[in-house]
């Protein structure tokens, strides 16, 4: 058997990436795949253990039964749209893959948070991967169970995840944000009985439900407030006009928006 070995520095990092690319072209590797190894992949896998969460670096999340897991590629997207408020760039042209792309991939994962001066910052991204998650996930169960209710008044409703989910963050970004400052904190502090005491994945969890009516009544206001040809839903998700008439509401109810280089 012909066995190809690479002896490659700890500090040569993006050469060791390009090499796991270059040997792995022609093979039917996903894109996310390539970066499992990632060293930034491989700690916020071991930080999130302290959540409770298995991290899929995978995508072999199907395969876990009865546990909790949060996978790489969900939190990659769900990061995006709810910290970010690209839903019209993940609906339009962001998919699975570009998002696991070098420049797009490290506005979320930059290996520059693993700095000891940096454990803070890093942190935070571990808190706020598991926030996303929970929003974007709760936010499509919402959808599936509510569609009868909901498609009559907003025919986006159903493809209209990843904007709902940004769209609750900002309409409740104090509470979020307070949450985010608690898990922050206990993180920090190793304070694993605060941690699971807590159960901050609830809190989130509850937060969305509990304020998903006031959510879908503001949503719906500001859809119909929209002077744009609404008679294609996925055009209009991937339309320009429409994702800027959204930032500017997400900035209006007090979010910055973090630069995604949309505009």
């Amino acid at each position: 058997v012909l066995v190809r070995i690479y002896e490659i520095s700890p500090e040569q990092r993006d050469f060791k990436m390009n090499v796991i690319k270059a040997t792995n072209n022609q093979n039917a590797v996903k894109t996310y795949s390539l970066m499992a190894n990632d060293p930034i992949q491989i700690k916020i896998a071991e930080t999130l253990k302290a959540f409770n969460f298995i991290y899929d670096r995978k995508g072999e999340s199907r395969q876990l039964k009865n546990v909790n897991t949060i996978s790489m590629l969900n939190v990659a997207l769900a990061y995006r749209a709810v910290f970010m408020f690209m839903a019209q760039s993940l609906r339009s042209r962001l998919g699975q893959s570009r998002v696991f792309q070098k420049g797009e991939y490290e506005k979320v994962f930059n290996n520059d948070l693993l700095d000891d001066k940096r454990t803070d910052d890093f942190n935070l991204l571990c808190c706020k991967l598991i926030m996303a998650n929970e929003i974007l996930d709760t936010i499509r169960d919402f959808i599936q169970g509510n569609t009868d209710r909901y498609l009559p008044q907003l025919s986006i409703f159903k493809k209209s995840a990843y904007y709902l989910c940004g769209y609750i963050y900002a309409l409740k970004h104090k509470e979020f944000d307070n949450i985010l400052q608690q898990m922050q904190e206990a993180l920090t502090d190793g304070n694993e009985h605060k941690i699971q005491g807590k159960d901050f994945p609830k809190q989130i969890i509850d937060l969305v439900k509990d304020n998903s009516e006031e959510l879908m009544n503001d949503f719906i206001k500001f859809y119909q407030e929209q002077d744009i040809d609404k008679t294609d839903v996925d055009n209009l998700l991937k339309s320009k006009k429409f994702g800027n008439a959204y930032k500017n509401k997400v900035v209006e109810m007090g979010c910055k928006i973090e630069d995604d280089d949309d505009d």
